[in-house]
């Protein structure tokens, strides 16, 4: 079943994100792609909510192995300067360091697979 094309006012609102705009409106296969698309979004959200409260099982979730041994690092570092109320400031430090690295490492990995669907497509393209 195809849907006729919307008016221009009506897919205004589609123009938010770039993604969304490359979606073509005849397609049958429209909706699964807008839930993979949000979907995406609501990944990314959760592993940066998991990057500030629990950092190392955001990167483990990455496959970010030998980082998110680095990082439990810092956190037992930080719980160690917490116990010790003299050095709590310091605590509040370290725990500040290991969430700035985890939310770049995510970034960071992020980037690549976007990179990876460039390079997919476009040597696609050229088959």
């Amino acid at each position: 079943m195809h849907l006729a094309k919307p008016s221009r006012q009506s897919s205004r609102c589609f123009q938010t994100s770039a993604s969304i705009r490359a979606l073509d409106f005849q397609d049958e296969d429209r909706p699964t792609r807008l839930v993979e698309h949000f979907a995406k979004g609501t990944v990314t959200v959760v592993l940066y909510l998991l990057a500030i409260f629990c950092a190392p099982l955001a990167l483990l979730l990455i496959g970010k192995w030998f980082q998110a041994i680095l990082n439990l690092v810092l956190y037992v570092v930080a719980l160690v300067f917490a116990v010790t109320i003299i050095f709590f400031h310091f605590a509040f430090i370290v725990w500040i360091v290991g969430v700035v690295h985890v939310v770049l490492v995510i970034n960071n990995h992020r980037a690549d697979r976007r990179a990876q669907a460039i390079i997919a497509a476009t040597q696609d393209k050229r088959s």
